[in-house]
Formats: C-alpha cells, structure tokens, sequence
C-alpha cells in the first residue's frame, strides 16, 4: 500500500520513499479575472474548489494556520482529475498535492498560490508484511519507487 501523510502504528513495514506538498493553485485566466491571494484571509474572497474524502475542504492547513474553508465551496469534486479540470477551466483555487499538480503547473495551465504558506512536506511511504520484506520483488519495488520519487524531486 502507498500511504501518504502520517502513519498509525500497524504490523506492517514501512519504508518511506519520498514527500509531497499540499499546494494551493489556479489558472492564469481565474487569476487574471480574480487576482491572486497575497495572504490566507485573502482566500475568504475567492472561490474554492472544495474536495469529498480524506482531504475534504473543511478546514486546509497552512505553515503558520490552519484556516477554516467558509463559505462553502464553490464546487465539491469527488475526484483528483475533476478538481484539476475545475481549476484549469478557471472556476477556481483548487488545494492538491504536488504530485498531482506538477504536469499542470510545469505546463502553466495552473499556478502556485500563497507558497510561503505552505507546511511542511508529508512523508509518503510503501507499508507491506515485514514477512514479505526480503522477497526480490518486493525490494525491486521498493527501490524503483524510491529511484522514480528522486526523479520527480519528491524524495
């Protein structure tokens, strides 16, 4: 399994093979018709793009804050690739992972808002049977999970 964030404790081995950034972004075209936040209360006056699951938009977290997502969202998305699609079609700031992101942003379809905002990196890590740790397929796994983490500059 790949875990991304902190871990419970478990029976399982886990071996941590990069990070990701939570990033606020939008596209040019929401941008250059809104403006971009220059602080976190600035986003109070924007529209969101709001998330269902695990990093639901209730509450996202900061560097120095966590601040409280009201009013609602202007949409709430189930999936990565609508959230994506919503933020580059201009309906808003959308909050994904770096990983996520880095085709749009390397693209300009969106930018990176409020960077020195950010917190800090969550850890990602493979969690596997510790009986299954010395079995070559598993370590080859494990090692080109980590190769390809460098290559895209998460590890």
């Amino acid at each position: 399994a790949v875990r991304i964030g902190a871990l419970a404790d478990s029976g399982l081995k886990a071996v941590r093979v990069g990070r990701v950034r939570q990033m606020l972004v939008a596209s040019p075209a929401y941008l250059a018709r809104r403006g971009a936040p220059a602080t976190i209360a600035d986003l109070a006056g924007h529209e969101l793009i709001g998330a269902t699951g695990p990093r639901a938009a209730g509450e996202w977290q900061f560097a120095t804050q966590r601040w409280r997502v009201e009013p609602r969202p202007r949409l709430t998305l189930n999936t990565v690739d609508s959230m994506l699609a919503a933020a580059e079609a201009g309906y808003g700031i959308a909050n994904l992972l770096s990983y996520q992101l880095a085709e749009a942003v390397d693209a300009g379809r969106l930018v990176s808002l409020l960077a020195d905002e950010q917190p800090p990196p969550l850890p990602v890590h493979l969690l596997f049977e510790p009986s299954r740790a010395g079995l070559p397929s598993v370590r080859q796994f494990v090692d080109a999970m980590k190769a390809r983490m460098r290559m895209a500059g998460l590890a």
